[in-house]
């Protein structure tokens, strides 16, 4: 099995992992051999990448969560969303009770599942971008709170704040949010309103709580004070918000976006690091890494010898992963002169 670019993906191809869409609908099954009509609707679907068998016989990677889990919390948040914008409704308790059915869900799936490295958090689409965002960010949120030891019960406040923490993006303009050029002040300064938006849908549900709502009104907060909505600093930032700042971000990097490519996992990660101290919290940013695969199996690198390589397994060291040339296998960890100088998926 490997990672390919849909562009790279051929008449004949044998699909290795099925693809679903977010409304839960199966698109292209495992075991189905591509046509060009089936490419095509993968491209039409907003797919970018896809897994295929070949000779190497690396084993399709486990999901994190559920894939039916995943795909229910992703239409709950949609219904959610819609019902917001067509009646111009607030968070109502009875919604707030299925979202939490929901996280709750999630939260005894990650925390029973023995996989502790997320290689990727989802063979992504960018249709429905923000819902699958959204879902995607508060998995990544569970799995830092899950290292941080917090109990069941915290663990579900941050899962609720995380998966609603966008919930104001949908007052924005699709215009705006989709726009593939430079934003200007005046849209940026429009963009820059939806933490609060999202703050004033949620503010009279009791049940969410105070520190659930400082995920919504805080995540694009930093450090340094560059953030916003208040500009907030350090220790005025809640450790849930800075918690999902790191998620977000890294979602967002690692998703095809209407003005950029996704970037890789391992740049994501790169750019996170280089970020710490001004942006993000450096303790929480190695913490959240640890359950990263900077090189996901299935992924096509290039070795310093020239060679290309498919990741097969991860390591003990994630940056040093086991890899398959032709037929055969090297573990980087004992092949230290052999490094990675690029990612190719």
């Amino acid at each position: 099995m490997r990672l390919v670019k849909i562009e790279e993906a051929v008449r004949g191809n044998i699909v290795a992992k099925t693809l679903n869409s977010t409304g839960g609908t199966t698109l292209i099954r495992a075991g189905a051999i591509l046509t060009d009509k089936m490419i095509e609707l993968i491209k039409v679907r907003g797919f970018s990448y896809l897994y295929i068998e070949d000779e190497s016989n690396i084993e399709v990677v486990e999901d994190v969560v559920r894939q039916e889990l995943r795909l229910e919390a992703i239409g709950d948040i949609q219904k959610l969303t819609v019902a917001i914008i067509a009646a111009k409704i607030s968070l109502s308790r009875d919604l707030y009770s299925h979202l939490l059915n929901i996280i709750n869900l999630l939260v005894k799936d990650l925390s029973a599942n023995t996989i502790t490295i997320i290689n990727l958090i989802d063979l992504k689409n960018h249709d429905d971008y923000t819902f699958v965002h959204s879902v995607n960010v508060t998995i990544l949120c569970l799995m830092v709170g899950i290292s941080l030891g917090y109990p069941t019960s915290t663990l579900k406040e941050l899962g609720m704040g995380a998966i609603l923490h966008d919930v104001g993006k949908k007052e924005i303009s699709s215009d705006i949010l989709n726009k593939t050029s430079q934003l200007t002040k005046e849209e940026y300064d429009i963009i820059k309103q939806h933490p609060q938006i999202g703050y004033e849908k949620v503010k009279n549900v009791l049940e969410l709580g105070a520190v659930g709502r400082s995920v919504i009104l805080q995540h694009h907060e930093k450090l340094d004070g560059t953030g916003y909505p208040a500009g907030k600093k350090v220790d005025s930032i809640h450790e849930f918000a800075r918690i999902a700042t790191i998620a977000d971000v890294y979602d967002a990097l690692t998703s095809d976006r209407p003005y950029r490519k996704r970037y890789t996992p391992s740049h994501a990660l790169e750019y996170l690091y280089g970020a710490c101290g001004s942006h993000f919290d450096l303790r929480l940013v190695k913490i959240f890494a640890d359950h990263i695969a900077p090189y996901p199996v299935g992924c096509r690198i290039k070795l310093s010898s020239g060679e290309s390589a498919i990741v097969s397994d991860i390591s003990a060291n994630r940056y040093r992963p086991i890899v398959r040339v032709g037929k055969n296998q090297i573990d980087l960890c004992k092949q230290l002169n052999t490094t990675i100088i690029d990612v190719l998926m």
